[in-house]
């Protein structure tokens, strides 16, 4: 699964460095997007969860 919408997303910008400010937007933080994700993966059996230290995650 991928992140909500980010400022850099709206800026046609990537970011792999932890130090910048890349953080969600209005709409990626949005209930709606969220609820979608948890309807999604509400019976998904995990066995490995990966994160990323990037803040838009």
């Amino acid at each position: 699964m991928r992140h909500r919408r980010t400022n850099y997303n709206d800026l046609g910008l990537c970011n792999y460095d932890p130090s910048r400010d890349v953080h969600l937007t209005e709409v990626g933080i949005e209930q709606e997007q969220a609820h979608s994700a948890a309807l999604t993966l509400r019976h998904v059996a995990f066995e490995r969860i990966v994160v990323s230290p990037l803040t838009r995650t």
